[in-house]
């Protein structure tokens, strides 16, 4: 990309940093989308562009010729492939008025594409995981010095060092999506490029910035400059207009219009500037060690970290405090987050936006009441200098259920920043990992005070979004059942009274796991009569026709139910026939054809009377062996399962498994909030509930379990306290001296055969301990932990030299003799 082009483009985006920024959706299909960042960021720096419907499709696959155009504006190169656009290019299967031959042609050039012996290119054929990460690396100057190593391993070790692969989980050899490579372009951006020096005999490489180079990036290539220094001045502090950044130092310098920086103030960052002059970009660089919570000590005149280490304050100058940059001011026990710069600190930061819902507003006293996690709160703002941001510009705006994002400096200078959001999000709550809460599959971040009880898991909800896209605050809402047939188990039956009249309910357990209580209209159809409901429901009627445990599907009219049609009575007492091989099961001489789409649902009852209901799944189903109560119902063509109705089935598990915990949530499943554990298995990701109290949940965790016929994981087993089953843990820092850890010295894929020593960094063996051998299996799962999430590895892709923990099986009388289990790298 020229210059010129890249100077029009950031003035017009708004490019996503690390600072807080808010984006105009770039295109319809990527909002939520755990990529959305990435394509944000490419599409602002106009390195990307979607299709004529307005769609990105991240995720589909993405092409060989997509990539070279990619890559080429990456590296700053555009002008030069529309100069070569419709000359000639080297490959048969490529031709001069193809599209994309001038980005080909460049790429080819600069070694960033190869072709294939036949003398093709293949431009339509798709990229894996593992040859994107090579061409970024070497559009990064890496191609020299990793040629003449393994492909892809030693690219894929690199892409892990160099993080380039942050946050993204993949199978090497996959299909990369359009999202994902586009996060792994928007994490290389700002890495620092090899470059080389010397020439001849003398040609060495080197990171640039180091060995009195220049640091170069991507950015660079893009005619970007960049500046480093602790920020000292932004958007978010009252000294600041709004449109300017300021690093120690420095003069002030103008934000790209659109974009805004905020909670970095103190931090050392890396300002990017366009050809204009205009910030863009602000990257937080600040260690993460130097970044701490400090409490004052006022006896001491000493600010104490959590580790006891007590450090002097600093000077004036260096404090900011509700967004109003003051000199030094304590209170004693005040917590503050310091800067750390060689152990003293260098800055003191203690500022946060304040929030509230707007509950009432007077006018005639420009007052306004608001409620938070706190109670109730006034703002008194008569005389006031109020800077609006947001859904109002002025008192007069506010409407109630707003939510407001304040701050606020001293009460002498009656000057406030309020931004106003009024955004509310309704839907079904799925999930709540942490801080994060899903409601119809996506994701938000969560104040902790803002997350509903988590017995509210499974209702719908309304939540109230602030500035920053974050839940301050979720309710329950009421739920209506589908008027659309609905299949249910009836849990109990009762009957009520609205103040005139008796009402009669049901509650119901359906298939996806939630209950429900509803209320049933005075006239209903029952079975397909018109019948009172009393005639039916009515807990002092023993003739009553509806019992616990009946299946049914009913429909709703006007919020009640009012026809109900019992398909499975309680409790069925034929027998069926289950033949796995064929996927049938025989009832009433029927053989029915179970799919993927049959509803399997298992009651269970205490002594004769009916218990509770749970989901079963369909290969627990084909897996139960003898006799077992229950019916089926088919669909309209007759011959295919619709749904299975078991009664007190056995509930196998499945042989033990292996695998590593990628993450944990919390959802709804049955009556129970459980824990969810995500477990990764080569390469796939799949969430079994786990109950409400698993005692092994921790990320990176490896862990065996058995998988029930309702999809739960049982017998939970940390394999590193617990290993059971005759394996063995061998941690990788577990040797004879602390210098060495357990690293692969061998692995033979002919034989099957693993190695590994007692080495130290420099890779020299530990000559007082012997190595150890291990066989390998086809079953043998290979974890990578170095990144900030696990990725699967293939055996192909453990490098010599890696820092290991291994699980394997132990047992002299057995043909398994130290066959490893799980292999986890923990470092290079």
């Amino acid at each position: 990309m020229s210059k010129k082009i890249l100077a029009v483009a950031l003035a017009a985006a708004m490019i996503l940093g690390l600072a807080s920024v808010a984006f105009a959706a770039s295109f319809s299909d990527t909002k939520g989308h755990e990529r959305e960042a990435a394509i944000d960021r490419l599409y602002g720096l106009g390195l990307i562009d979607g299709f004529g419907d307005g769609t990105f499709r991240p995720d589909e696959s993405i092409t060989r010729a997509q990539i070279a155009k990619l890559i080429v504006y990456a590296m700053g190169l555009k002008d030069a492939a529309d100069m070569l656009a419709g000359v000639p290019v080297g490959f048969s299967d490529v031709p001069a008025n193809h599209w994309a031959s001038g980005y080909i042609s460049v790429a080819a050039s600069q070694g960033i594409v190869l072709g294939y012996p036949d003398g093709t290119f293949k431009p339509e054929q798709n990229v894996t995981y593992a040859e994107i990460l090579t061409m970024i690396l070497r559009a990064l100057g890496y191609g020299p010095a990793l040629q003449n190593l393994p492909w892809p391993t030693a690219y894929l070790a690199k892409a892990a060092e160099l993080k380039i692969n942050r946050g993204i989980n993949f199978l090497a050899n996959d299909f990369a999506s359009r999202g994902d490579v586009c996060g792994l372009l928007a994490n290389a951006l700002t890495v620092p490029k090899l470059v080389q020096i010397g020439y001849g005999d003398s040609v060495q490489y080197v990171v640039s910035g180091t060995n009195n180079t220049d640091a170069v990036y991507l950015l660079t290539d893009m005619g970007a400059t960049y500046e480093e220094g602790y920020l000292v001045s932004a958007p978010d502090l009252f000294g600041n207009n709004g449109t300017t950044v300021q690093l120690e130092g420095e003069d002030p310098w103008s934000l790209v219009e659109g974009y805004t920086v905020s909670g970095l103030l103190g931090h050392k960052v890396r300002v990017w500037r366009n050809e204009a002059g205009e910030v863009f970009y602000v990257e937080d660089i600040t260690p993460a060690n130097a970044i701490q919570t400090a409490t004052y000590v006022q006896a001491e005149k000493k600010l104490k970290l959590k580790d006891g280490t007590k450090l002097d304050v600093p000077g004036a100058g260096t404090y900011f405090k509700n967004y109003a940059k003051q000199n030094p001011s304590f209170s004693d026990k005040e917590s503050v987050t310091v800067i750390l710069e060689g152990g003293v600190v260098k800055y003191v930061v203690k500022y946060s936006y304040q929030w509230g819902v707007v509950d009432s507003v007077n006018l005639t006293t420009s007052r306004v009441t608001l409620s938070n996690n706190t109670g109730s709160q006034t703002l008194l703002l008569k005389d006031w200098d109020i800077i609006w941001s947001g859904a109002a510009n002025s008192l007069e705006d506010l409407q109630k259920g707003d939510v407001i994002d304040y701050i606020s400096a001293d009460r002498d200078v009656k000057k406030i920043v309020m931004v106003v959001t009024r955004n509310a999000v309704v839907g079904t709550f799925e999930k709540l990992s942490g801080t994060t809460v899903t409601i119809d599959g996506v994701n938000y971040s969560a104040i902790a005070s803002g997350i509903a009880n988590s017995k509210a898991l499974g209702s719908d909800v309304e939540a109230l979004l602030n500035k920053d896209g974050k839940i301050v605050k979720m309710t329950t809402l009421s739920s209506t059942p589908s008027s659309d047939g609905t299949l249910a188990v009836v849990l109990a039956e009762g009957q009520g009274s609205d103040g005139f009249t008796t009402v009669y309910k049901l509650k119901l357990w359906h298939t996806d796991g939630t209950e429900s209580v509803v209320d049933v209209a005075s006239k209903i159809t029952f079975n397909g009569a018109d019948v009172a409901a009393s005639a039916v429901i009515d807990p002092k009627d023993t003739a009553r026709d509806l019992v616990p445990g009946d299946v049914i599907r009913y429909k709703t009219s006007s919020g009640k139910v009012s026809e109900i049609n019992v398909i499975v009575d309680w409790e069925p007492t034929s027998d069926l026939g289950i033949n796995d091989t064929l996927s049938l099961v025989a009832y009433s001489g029927v053989d029915y054809k179970v799919t993927a789409d049959t509803v399997v649902i298992h009651l269970k009852k205490d002594g004769d009377n009916f218990n509770k209901a749970e989901a079963f799944t369909v290969s627990g189903l084909l897996d139960l062996q003898g006799t077992v109560k229950g019916a089926v119902v088919g669909s309209s063509s007759g011959i295919l399962a619709d749904v299975v109705v078991l009664v007190n089935a056995p509930t196998p598990a499945s042989d033990v498994l292996y695998g590593m915990i990628y993450g944990t949530y919390q959802a709804k499943v049955g009556s129970e909030v459980q824990t969810v554990l995500r477990v990764l298995v080569e390469g796939t990701i799949t969430d079994y509930p786990a109950g409400t109290s698993p005692t092994v949940i921790g990320k990176g965790t490896v862990i065996g379990f058995k998988v029930s016929a309702t999809g739960s994981a049982t017998s939970l087993v940390d394999l590193r306290s617990d290993a059971g089953d005759n394996i063995t843990y061998q941690a990788s820092d577990s040797t004879s001296n602390a210098v060495y850890k357990w690293r692969v010295a061998d692995i033979d894929l002919v034989n099957n055969v693993l190695t590994l020593k007692e080495m130290d960094e420099e890779g020299k063996a530990n000559p007082s301990k012997p190595p150890m051998y291990l066989w390998l299996s086809d079953n043998t799962l290979f974890y990578d932990t170095t990144g900030s999430n696990p990725v699967s590895l293939t055996a192909e892709e453990i490098i010599k030299e890696a820092i290991v923990d291994v699980y394997y099986i132990e047992d002299p009388s057995s043909a398994k003799n130290n066959t490893v289990v799980v292999l986890v790298v923990k470092g290079y």
